[in-house]
């Protein structure tokens, strides 16, 4: 379940990857016996294929894709683990319709640590950096803002306020860590490109707070190797204990607000093996079955296969807020915030 709705559900099939508002009357409460095995499936982006203009999809070339990935069985290879937010890449070994995948490709795919900031039993304040549903939304400590509030003076400065060059189409594939503008302020932040349009609009994901935007090549910028030891500072949440539309309510209001909410950590869920051993065989493959497939800009296409934990998206957060605090909640946290 993602978020309750006025007489409808947002839920999750984890173990095919889709999602689907369904009607509450055809909702029924399942059995923890049925939650002993983890979610079976998990996102990858697919290497080697390519839209023939080298952008976008066509309709065409989409039907032909789903006609070629959904419901089929494959032998895949992890070539990269993924970003934060950030699906693993993968090559299938047993198709003839994908080219192989680049060395350049796989060197800048993106790979970051997460800031170990909060201890099981303990309460902190902090504040929402974005909400997407009662299960799922991102904080940062209160505590680490002159730390982070140091980081981006810095990073702002090394892309001279956003007046340096910016990176070239050619250089904007997704997988890409770069600095990007926050939403048309003067705000610059480390993110990852996510996709590409037709139109030459960048889909990006603000690593440190979340938050995704589109925005154009002209508002993304190279990223110097010294801003890339930082964990990402947001910590992916669920809240437990309290009233789903209470709890809904109070936390997007926090969100919206910029104000502070109170947390009590009660578990790091843990988290999910190395994506290589759950992917592959002794002989560095594995069977998986696509279960969603959809076109993710020029550089692949973005699957859910039936072989491990489902991540789910990262998003985030607003500028810096005023602080004060709002509500008290009890809440999950997974050690890696997952896409």
């Amino acid at each position: 379940m993602l978020e309750v709705l006025p007489d409808r559900l947002s839920v999750h099939f984890i173990d095919y990857g889709n999602k689907q508002t369904t009607r509450l009357a055809a909702v029924e409460r399942a059995d923890v016996e049925f939650f002993s095995i983890p979610p079976l499936a998990e996102q990858y982006v697919v290497a080697g294929l390519f839209p023939s203009n080298g952008v976008s999809w066509t309709q065409m070339e989409y039907e032909l894709l789903q006609k070629n990935l959904l419901n089929a069985e494959f032998d895949a290879e992890v070539l990269c683990d993924g970003v934060t937010g950030f699906p693993a890449l993968i090559r299938l070994l047993n198709v003839d319709f994908v080219s192989p995948a680049s060395p350049r490709l796989i060197s800048r795919w993106p790979s970051f640590r997460v800031a170990q900031q909060f201890a099981v039993g303990k309460r902190y304040t902090v504040f929402v950096t974005h909400y997407q549903s009662f299960l799922n939304f991102w904080v940062q400590d209160v505590c680490e803002q002159q730390t982070l509030d140091r980081f981006h003076a810095a990073l702002a400065a090394s892309v001279d306020h956003g007046r340096a060059r910016s990176l070239e189409p050619t250089q904007c594939s997704p997988g890409t860590v770069c600095v990007a503008r926050y939403k048309q302020s003067d705000q610059f932040f480390r993110a990852v490109v996510r996709d590409v349009d037709w139109q030459g609009s960048y889909g990006v994901t603000f690593i440190d707070y979340g938050d995704s935007d589109t925005v154009g090549s002209q508002d993304l910028w190279p990223i110097d190797d010294r801003f890339l030891s930082l964990p990402v500072q947001a910590l992916r949440c669920c809240a437990t204990g309290q009233s789903v539309r209470q709890g809904s309510d109070k936390l997007r209001k926090a969100f919206a607000s910029g104000c502070t909410i109170y947390v009590h950590i009660s578990a790091m869920l843990p988290s999910p093996p190395p994506r290589p051993d759950r992917l592959r065989r002794p002989d560095g493959s594995r069977t998986a079955s696509c279960a969603a497939a959809e076109s993710s800009g020029h550089r692949g296409v973005s699957c859910c296969l039936v072989a491990g934990p489902l991540d789910t998206q990262v998003r985030g957060a607003s500028a810096s807020p005023a602080w004060s605090r709002t509500a008290a909640f009890t809440v999950s946290c997974w050690p890696m915030p997952s896409l």
